[in-house]
């Protein structure tokens, strides 16, 4: 479960730890307790976030070593201690480009049942294809249950070989679709609503409603 959670702005957090790196004026270090970093005036970085020479971000604890495999505040650090951007954590929560977790996306780490996604290119949702991963943002509402809202989310839901793809005209199917024909009518060019019917994470069947 993500723990530490305590509020604080990306604008906040450059600001708390200065523009400037410290990667041209110290040397990383490695003892069996692990990774630390050494400043050229002799002293260590402790309780800061740090910025290196690869423009990633770490994070160093009360006693000077990098923090990784954790969250620091709304900040997941990896197992290489960089902060992750733009990604799912390991316990199933999206970080933004600014590494930032948001507490309105509401992600649902395996999600199973079935669902409805209201989109909008307004809003800055999204609706994009990987491969055979369908990365998915937007307002989710369940089917059963009275149609609950489930709030904002991001999704990122496998396609397998059965799923199955159509389009809807009200609640009923018009047409079966194939993968690919799905993938072409799909486009979130203006609003879109998606139905789908998922199991931990893998799509049973997706439909596209007019």
């Amino acid at each position: 479960m993500k723990k530490l959670l305590f509020t604080l702005s990306f604008i906040f957090f450059l600001s708390a730890i200065g523009i400037s790196s410290y990667a041209s004026r110290g040397t990383w270090k490695r003892d069996n307790k692990g990774w630390w970093y050494l400043l050229n005036n002799g002293t260590y970085c402790v309780n800061t976030w740090f910025q290196d020479s690869d423009s990633q971000w770490y994070y160093f604890n009360g006693n000077g070593y990098m923090v990784y495999n954790q969250w620091v505040g709304d900040y997941y650090l990896g197992d290489d201690g960089a902060m992750f951007t733009d990604r799912m954590t390991p316990d199933g929560y999206w970080v933004g480009s600014d590494g930032k977790w948001n507490p309105d996306t509401n992600n649902l780490a395996g999600l199973t049942g079935k669902f409805w996604f209201a989109l909008d290119h307004v809003n800055n949702d999204i609706f994009a294809w990987d491969g055979d991963t369908l990365h998915i943002r937007g307002f989710l509402s369940s089917v059963s249950g009275g149609g609950k809202d489930l709030g904002y989310t991001e999704e990122f839901l496998e396609v397998t070989d059965s799923s199955q793809f159509f389009l809807l005209s009200g609640n009923s199917i018009k047409a079966y679709l194939t993968k690919e024909q799905f993938k072409n009518a799909a486009k979130l060019d203006s609003h879109l609503s998606l139905y789908v019917e998922v199991y931990s994470g893998n799509i049973i069947s997706a439909g596209l409603a007019n």
